[in-house]
């Protein structure tokens, strides 16, 4: 897999720029958790091509609900139709206008073509919908969080993680509560049981902490009001060293109970103070 994603990767390094010639717009367009529409352009020359993309391993979505809605087609040549390619269908998929249920999923990249005729008053609109996505062997479902104490499985299966698997979960806070995310320590064991956490308003790399199934290392409090978001990147294909399935940890701290906290914080340095007197 690893061989094609940088095959992949160097033809969009050489199709940059190219697109703008003919019309076609930027041709890398980078996916995001949140689903997005991208409008194919209508006035392009000849063809153009795009990529769908993420800069990790997860999982990128495509589809295309409005197609059924529209006047069916079967012609490549007249712009109503597509070629969909992903990492297992590199031969490329046609979809065309008045088709139902489409969808492509693949690692990282789906890279989009569309023909153009010499007359495009004919072509109608394409929109397409795309998006980061959990793979298949992510656990779902996750309980809202709570003032009791949750847990949820990393993998649906039991045993060793697979290889490249890619999830991210958002636990929803309550009015204005933190959310505290831990893994259990059985070290060595656990050593290598990791997750990234951030608040979910957050961006980039400093935002995010790396927490492990360490001593003292094992635990994150989200901002209280903040949504928390939980990643889990499992290893390389080839990798020596396994990840056996994992539990997440996850509760509601209310803010009566941080607000005692810092109470009996106050009140320890006071009475320190009064003793230096």
């Amino acid at each position: 897999m690893l061989s094609i994603l940088i095959a992949l990767n160097a033809i969009v390094t050489l199709s940059a720029g190219a697109g703008e010639e003919n019309n076609c717009g930027a041709s890398e367009i980078m996916a995001a958790e949140a689903e997005k529409v991208f409008a194919l352009p209508q006035d392009a020359k000849e063809s153009c091509e795009w990529y769908i993309i993420t800069n990790d391993q997860r999982t990128v979505r495509v589809t295309w609900p409005g197609s059924a809605s529209l006047t069916p087609s079967v012609d490549l040549e007249s712009g109503n139709c597509i070629t969909v390619i992903t990492l297992t269908a590199q031969e490329g998929t046609k979809w065309c206008t008045g088709s139902k249920d489409l969808k492509a999923e693949s690692k990282s990249v789906v890279r989009i073509q569309r023909k153009y005729p010499a007359d495009t008053k004919d072509m109608q609109k394409i929109e397409l919908n795309y998006q980061l996505v959990n793979d298949a062997e992510c656990t779902e479902d996750i309980k809202k969080p709570t003032d009791t104490l949750q847990s949820f499985d990393i993998a649906k299966s039991s045993g060793a993680i697979k290889a490249e698997i890619s999830c991210v979960w958002e636990l929803e806070t309550t009015a204005k509560k933190n959310i505290e995310i831990s893994l259990n320590v059985q070290s060595p064991a656990t050593d290598a049981q990791c997750v990234k956490v951030s608040n979910a308003a957050s961006s980039g790399n400093a935002a995010t902490k790396t927490i492990c199934g360490k001593s003292e290392q094992n635990t994150f409090t989200g901002d209280a009001g903040s949504n928390v978001l939980v990643a889990f990147d499992g290893p390389k294909s080839g990798a020596e060293n396994q990840i056996q399935n994992f539990k997440v940890n996850y509760r509601l701290l209310s803010a009566g109970s941080s607000m005692s906290s810092t109470l009996a914080i106050f009140g320890y340095l006071a009475v320190v103070i009064l003793m230096r007197n």
